[in-house]
């Protein structure tokens, strides 16, 4: 999503900022340390599935919905962000 905004504005720019892959991929690892060290170390999301599986119906179907929305959401952006990107 972040690459998505990034075209853009820099399409909007007219290709102000060259892009480079080495402060991408250091953002990559960056966020997966996070995640691993926030979700995944001593298997913190079982407790959240437990929790998770205590709740109604409805409540899981309105999380459900509003994964599902922001996932099309998201994609749509960047789908709709190459439409800024320079065909030269």
């Amino acid at each position: 999503m972040l690459l998505a905004i990034f075209d853009m504005l820099n399409s909007l720019l007219e290709n102000p900022v060259s892009f480079s892959w080495q402060p991408f991929v250091a953002c990559m690892v960056f966020a997966y340390i996070i995640c691993h060290i926030s979700v995944f170390q001593k298997d913190k999301y079982i407790s959240y599935f437990k929790r998770f599986d205590k709740k109604s119906r409805q409540k899981k179907l309105k999380y459900g919905l509003l994964s599902l929305a922001f996932v099309v959401g998201t994609f749509a952006f960047w789908i709709y962000s190459f439409r800024f990107i320079p065909l030269s």
